[in-house]
């Protein structure tokens, strides 16, 4: 991923915390929210082959 790329990304998830978590979260807690979720979804799509197994 080049700069580019990551700051047009960061960019889009920056907004979406604008849009949607504005009046939920201070606006200095958004990267406390945003780095687990993004982490989170990661993991889902990486243990998304094994999910029937899993449960």
């Amino acid at each position: 991923m080049n700069q580019t790329q990551y700051n047009q990304l960061f960019a889009f998830i920056w907004n979406i915390a604008n849009d949607v978590l504005v009046h939920v979260f201070e606006k200095g807690d958004y990267k406390k929210i945003i780095l687990p979720m993004l982490v989170m979804r990661r993991l889902d799509i990486l243990l998304e082959p094994s999910k029937k197994q899993v449960l």
